[in-house]
């Protein structure tokens, strides 16, 4: 039995890049962000680099607590 944890990005890290697969790609960070940390409210998640195998995503969030508008850049799957 696997454990309920993480994302499904490590699944589509080696699909296909079609405007389908990148939708996924958006879908699944935006998944595992509202399961897994509940202190952030994801307001745009961009692919910045799809290379075969290779996944960078650039996220901006506001951080609940007190409402800061946060970025990280760079997000690396592989």
């Amino acid at each position: 039995m696997r454990r309920d944890y993480g994302s499904r990005l490590f699944d589509l890290v080696d699909s296909p890049l079609t405007p389908d697969s990148i939708g996924d790609i958006y879908a699944a960070t935006i998944e595992a962000l509202n399961k897994w940390e509940p202190r952030i409210y994801p307001q745009r998640v961009q692919v910045a680099t799809a290379e075969a195998g290779h996944i960078e995503i650039d996220l901006t969030a506001i951080y609940l607590p007190d409402g800061r508008v946060i970025t990280i850049d760079g997000i690396t799957f592989s």
